[in-house]
């Protein structure tokens, strides 16, 4: 519910009703949104007025409310805030008249002119509240159908027309993007999506008239999930195989694995070649092994009393530094950067290249990944940043290379 507070009234305003009250009093007349007949504002010095007309309706209990003509003064600084308000009541009025459900009421002694629309509105704007009961509403519809409830994809049609779900084109991303989030998530439950899963997704974006383009921009995350929760192909070597991912079977079709992110990043420290492009940037810690040693000995030879509690004693001390283990030190910092052909490692003082062709090992940890190429002896271990995902740098390395 969105509360409106203008300088003689406040209205409540959800999907269903109006409430109006005013300052003074604690109580409220409640009006269904089904029997407004007729929205408009009126600009007036230092603000303007917001006029409703109701018809008479019958409330639940057999009470029947007469038809109200609804007056709100506001000032200047909740123009915007008003004129949204109005823009979606003029569009629930047109559709309410579009249906016969009301009557435009009889204005009293005052008069107004009338703004009842046959269409919507050119630039109308939904209620916060409006718009996430029907979100709400949509991703309950969205996760069945992802389910397996086919009749659900009828139902989301239905409820996205405009007869009952009056929104303007510009409105309708804002949300269906939340909605497609939802289905990916349902999808993704077990960490693992199956071909079906995979064909009602495609089918349920293609519904709502989107694209996998949009989504790795408008719901990067819910993206990243989908991309993770697919089998890499069966000819991917189990060594590339991210650690995150089942040995589940391999999935026909990928129209949404195959198309790989692509990202143009500011400043990127590194020159790409012809036709190579970015999948990915992770900020990253080069590791190396440091070796702990102590001093490990005693001493030989003769003490000599020489009075007063003074020894003197000869000989020797004999020992050797030996190896009680080994930590992880950082040795550079900087950006690890997946591409089309290789993966590089850019830091301060030292920089690396993981050529595709000649990976021989990929392996993922809980933060980090180590990868080890056919010309170079060592294995690389990197660190990831605690805001990076290494399963996700892992999977964008493995089917880059596959």
């Amino acid at each position: 519910m969105t509360r409106y507070t203008g300088t003689n009234a406040w209205l409540d305003v959800d999907q269903h009703n109006v409430a109006v009250g005013t300052p003074n009093s604690p109580g409220a007349m409640v009006l269904p949104l089904s029997s407004l007949a007729q929205a408009q504002i009126t600009p007036a010095e230092g603000g303007g007025l917001l006029t409703m007309m109701f018809a008479a309706a019958t409330q639940p209990g057999g009470l029947v409310v007469p038809p109200q003509r609804i007056e709100v003064t506001f000032p200047g600084q909740a123009g915007p805030e008003f004129q949204a308000l109005a823009g979606w009541l003029t569009q629930v009025a047109g559709m309410n008249q579009r249906t016969d459900r009301a009557a435009p009421a009889p204005g009293p002694t005052r008069t107004t002119a009338p703004v009842a629309s046959t269409g919507p509105d050119p630039a109308p704007h939904v209620p916060q509240q409006t718009a996430a009961a029907l979100i709400a509403s949509l991703q309950t519809t969205a996760a069945r159908f992802i389910a397996g409830d086919d009749t659900a994809l009828a139902t989301l049609d239905h409820d996205l027309a405009p007869a009952t779900a009056p929104l303007p084109p510009g409105r309708l991303p804002a949300i269906l993007w939340p909605v497609m989030s939802t289905a990916v998530e349902a999808a993704c439950h077990d960490h693992q999506v199956t071909d079906d899963g995979e064909q009602r997704l495609n089918r349920l974006i293609s519904m709502l008239g989107l694209t996998w383009d949009e989504a790795r921009q408008q719901i990067p995350q819910a993206w990243h999930d989908l991309f993770l929760g697919h089998t890499p192909p069966a000819s991917q070597s189990q060594a590339a195989r991210p650690a995150s991912q089942s040995a589940a079977a391999p999935i026909v079709s990928h129209p949404v694995v195959d198309a790989l992110p692509v990202i143009n990043p500011d400043g990127l420290p590194l020159v790409l070649k012809r036709g190579e492009v970015v999948h990915g940037v992770f900020q990253a810690e080069l590791l190396k092994q440091e070796v702990e040693r102590e001093f490990r000995g005693g001493s030989a030879g003769l003490s000599f009393p020489l009075g007063h509690g003074v020894r003197m004693r000869t000989g020797a001390m004999r020992g050797h530094s030996v190896v009680v283990g080994a930590k992880s030190v950082v040795a550079d910092t900087g950006p690890l950067i997946v591409t089309s052909g290789r993966a590089v490692f850019v830091g301060h003082q030292h920089s690396l290249e993981f050529p595709y062709p000649k990976l021989l090992g990929l392996r993922q940890y809980k933060d980090g990944l180590s990868l080890s190429v056919s010309n170079r002896q060592a294995t690389s271990v990197f660190q990831l940043g605690k805001h990076e995902n290494p399963a996700e740098a892992v999977s964008l390395i493995s089917r880059s290379a596959g």
